[in-house]
């Protein structure tokens, strides 16, 4: 097997287990939010109900999906992530809620799974762009105004943090991996010619 594959193995397996993290993660956060938002707009409660019913079912889907043969691990972990992105965009845009807030959460989301969920930045990319699509789709609800301005340049400013974090972490690890596997193959290569020697029959 050559290195990028064992490679490419390690994250696939990183990734079933820390999406398992991020899902309960992401439902314990959202699960408090919505405690306050019922607490503070009693009439959302059968919006808030639904949505995180929707929210909790992409998550075990997700899970599923991530340990199906048919689904790379990359791409069944970014689908997850991103439609739950685009979940949070739909609800705000619904309750009309504060476009900061969402902004607020989106940012939180990216620089939280770009530090869980080891994927690289493509994936980081295809999230960041989720993110930003819910927050203009959620335009016309939430109206063009200033606060929707600033809110578009926090999630862009967080998506491009992001996706430039996953690129300096994928260096990171493969210049790590580079350097572990060159230390291991000199040791190997050292003690080679004295286990050679040692074996030699001592002449006489």
């Amino acid at each position: 097997m050559t290195p990028a594959a064992s490679y490419r193995q390690e994250v696939d397996r990183s990734l079933r287990r820390r999406l398992d993290v991020a899902v309960v993660l992401f439902l314990l956060l959202v699960g408090i939010a919505f405690v306050l938002e019922r607490t503070y707009h009693p009439a959302r409660w059968p919006v808030i109900l639904w949505w995180y019913i929707g929210e909790a079912t992409t998550c075990a889907l997700g899970m599923l999906a991530i340990r199906s043969a048919r689904w790379s691990p990359r791409l069944a972990s970014a689908v997850t992530i991103g439609v739950l992105s685009l979940l949070m965009s739909s609800y705000n845009a619904v309750v009309a809620g504060p476009v900061e807030r969402f902004a607020t959460a989106q940012v939180c989301l990216l620089s939280g799974i770009v530090v869980i969920m080891p994927w690289g930045w493509r994936a980081q990319l295809a999230v960041s762009g989720a993110a930003l699509a819910g927050v203009t789709l959620a335009a016309p609800w939430t109206g063009v105004d200033e606060g929707f301005a600033y809110a578009v340049l926090a999630v862009g400013a967080g998506a491009t943090t992001s996706v430039w974090g996953a690129v300096f972490l994928e260096r990171y690890i493969r210049r790590a991996r580079h350097i572990v596997g060159s230390a291991r193959s000199t040791r190997f290569r050292s003690r080679s010619p004295r286990r050679a020697t040692r074996r030699l029959p001592v002449a006489g």
